[in-house]
C-alpha cells in the first residue's frame, strides 16, 4: 500500500507522530516501501524524533532504500560531519552509493568519487575509519585499491576497518590480501579482523592456508581461538582445516584451546559456529 499510494505515506507519518506504540513497525514499513514519498517522510522523521536511537535507526533504514532519491543522497552528504550521527551517514552513504551504481551509474560514480576522494583527504583516524568503511559498502571493485592502500595506515582501528571493507570485494588477489593481514598485521585486532572476514568468505586456498598458519603459529589466544571457530565452521569440506584442528588438540599451549579443539576432532560444534 505504502509503495502504490503517497496519501498512505502522509497518513503513516501522522501514526508515527501521534503514537509511540506502532511508531517503529511503520517506520519500518516505509523504508521498506522506499518511494520517494517514502524516502521525504523518512527525512522528516529525523526532525520528529528526540531520541538518538531512534534517528539512527531512520537514517539506516533510509541508507537502505532500494532505489535513493537525488535528495535522498543529498541528506546523506548533508549529515556526514553530524556530531551525532556523521558516522552513520557515511556509511549510508556507502550503501546509497552501491544501490546507485546498479540503478544510475553515472550518479553512483559520482558519490564513489567523492567517498574516494574523502578518504584520501582525511587526517583523523575517524575519519580514515568512517570512509574506507564506506567504500567497502559500496562493494564496487573500482574502491579496491583505495581500500588496499589503508592496509597500510599507522592507525590499527583503521587497518581493521580496511580489512573488513574488503569482505565483499571480489577477484582472484582479494583472499591473498585478506591471509597476509590475517597472518602477518602486527596488531592482534587487525588480525582479528582478518579472521572475521575469512569467516564470511567463501573458501580457498589462500584462505585455508592462513586459518592453518594462524592456529599454529599465531601469538595471541584471542586471534587462535577465534580461528578456532571459524576453521571447525570450514573445515568438513576442508581437510586440511580438519589436520590443522588435530594439531591443535595435541600441541596448543593454552589448555582451553587444545579441549575446544578436541570437543570438535569428537564430533561437538564449537561456540560460535
Amino acid at each position: 500500500m505504502l509503495r502504490l499510494d503517497d496519501g498512505a505515506v502522509q497518513r503513516a507519518v501522522k501514526l508515527i507522530q501521534g503514537s509511540d506504540e506502532q511508531h517503529s513497525y511503520v517506520r519500518d514499513a516505509l523504508a521498506s516501501a522506499g518511494t520517494p514519498a517514502a524516502q521525504r517522510a523518512l527525512v522528516s522523521l529525523m526532525d520528529h524524533y528526540g531520541d538518538d536511537g531512534q534517528q539512527r535507526v531512520t537514517l539506516i533504514g533510509l541508507s537502505m532504500v532500494t532505489v535513493p532519491t537525488p535528495e535522498t543522497v543529498g541528506y546523506l552528504r548533508s549529515m556526514r560531519d553530524d556530531p551525532v550521527h556523521g558516522r552513520q551517514a557515511r556509511y549510508g552513504l556507502g550503501s546509497a552509493t552501491r544501490r546507485l551504481l546498479a540503478r544510475a551509474p553515472e550518479e553512483g560514480e559520482a558519490v564513489l568519487e567523492e567517498l574516494t576522494s574523502s578518504l584520501a583527504d582525511a587526517t583523523t583516524e575517524t575519519d580514515r575509519s568512517d570512509y574506507v568503511t564506506a567504500l567497502g559498502n559500496t562493494r564496487s571493485p573500482t574502491a579496491y585499491e583505495s581500500i588496499v592502500a589503508t592496509l597500510d595506515d599507522p592507525s590499527p582501528v583503521v587497518r581493521s576497518a580496511a580489512v573488513r571493507a574488503l569482505l565483499h570485494q571480489q577477484g582472484p588477489e582479494v583472499d591473498g590480501v585478506v591471509a597476509r593481514v590475517a597472518t602477518a598485521d602486527p596488531v592482534d585486532i587487525v588480525r582479528l579482523s582478518g579472521v572475521e572476514v575469512l569467516r564470511d568468505r567463501r573458501s580457498s586456498p589462500p584462505l585455508l592456508s592462513a586459518l592453518d598458519s594462524i592456529l599454529r603459529l599465531d601469538r595471541s589466544l584471542l586471534v587462535r581461538r577465534q580461528a578456532l571457530v571459524v576453521a571447525a565452521g570450514k573445515a568438513p569440506a576442508a581437510p586440511l582445516l580438519r589436520e590443522s584442528i588435530a594439531w591443535v588438540a595435541s600441541n596448543d599451549p593454552v589448555a582451553e584451546l587444545r579441549e575446544l579443539a578436541a570437543r570438535y576432532a569428537a564430533g561437538h560444534p564449537l561456540e560460535g559456529q
